[in-house]
Parts: structure tokens; sequence; C-alpha cells
């Protein structure tokens, strides 16, 4: 059972007691995000693998099967749930964004080496 909580200069302390009162151990809260490493897939040329890894990351699951839903694709339960998680829907304007000014650099380049050899 958990006895009290308090915050510190570290984080949130909680202790831990048994039913009977003998003390378990002093667990700390996270102050800061987890570090998560994954795999940057390419939202053009690996579709379904770019919104496995994006589930993966911000909806809650238990097992792999929680994480398609009811969907029949990983890019189908994306849009599903994408106005439902906050942080999903937050990391994916910013991925669209990166993607859109690569874009644009690529065709300016493009641009650029037409210009050149005329």
């Amino acid at each position: 059972a958990v006895v009290s909580t308090q915050s510190g200069h570290y984080g949130r302390d909680i202790r831990i007691v048994r039913n009977d009162g003998t003390y378990v151990r002093t667990m700390r809260s996270r102050t800061k995000e987890p570090v998560i490493y994954h795999n940057n897939y390419s939202m053009t040329e690996q579709r379904e693998e770019f919104y496995y890894s994006m589930l993966c990351l911000y909806k809650s699951w238990r097992s792999e099967s929680d994480i398609i839903g009811p969907s029949a694709t990983f890019e189908e339960e994306y849009n599903r749930v994408i106005d439902d998680i906050a942080q999903l829907k937050e990391m994916s304007s910013r991925r669209m964004n990166i993607y859109k000014a690569r874009e644009k650099r690529k065709k300016y380049r493009l641009r650029l080496c037409v210009d050149t050899t005329a």
C-alpha cells in the first residue's frame, strides 16, 4: 500500500509499505520525459511501418493487437485515434511540416539544376 507522497527536489517521492505497516521502499516519480528510440520510417515509402511506429509510441497498449485496435490497417487506426491523443496529433503536425519543407527544398534544388544547364 502507498502511505504517502511528497514532492522532493528530484520529483515526487512515493513511500511504499506493506499492509502490516513495515517499510518496503521509496520510489521516485520521473521528472523528465523518457527517451525512446524508434525507427524513423518514411511517410510516403513505408506508410504502414510509419503509422505502426507512431501508434506504438503514443497509443496506450499492452499487447500488439491493442495497437491496431478495431481497424484493418495501422494507417486507418492512426486516422481513427489521432484526434484523441494530443501528443500524437502534435508530433504528426511537426512531421508533416518537416516533410513539406524537405519536398520544397528538393523542388528548389531541381529547379536550380535545370536553370544552370539551360
